[in-house]
């Protein structure tokens, strides 16, 4: 048995975080090590230095560990994200030759 070819996976849409809805002390939900925690804001960053990972965070129930995640890494209602859709491909219709649009029958009767 052949293996099988590798399918070209489509690439994910640019997501779009606005972080203007979180605020310091405010609580959500954190991603560490895969699993999600919960975690209270301790600042959000306007800073381009910051713009990968612009909210600081403080994980609930465990002292000392604060971190800067993105907004791929947090779950809150108030963080807003936007998905760019890709611009669709233009089909290319077929050109058609001009004896094709009309049947033999047809040409034959006029």
């Amino acid at each position: 048995m052949a293996p099988k070819k590798a399918t070209a996976k489509k690439p994910d849409p640019k997501k779009t975080y606005d972080y203007s809805g979180l605020e310091k002390g405010m609580k959500c939900q954190a991603e560490s090590d895969g699993k999600f925690f919960a975690a209270e804001v301790v600042d959000v960053s306007t800073s381009k230095n910051r713009a990968k990972a612009p909210v600081k965070v403080t994980y609930t129930g465990y002292e000392g560990y604060d971190e800067w995640v993105g907004g791929d890494r947090l779950k809150s209602k108030a963080l807003k994200v936007t998905v760019e859709k890709p611009e669709p491909k233009e089909r290319r219709s077929r050109a058609r030759s001009p004896s094709s649009t009309t049947s033999p029958s047809r040409a034959a009767a006029s």
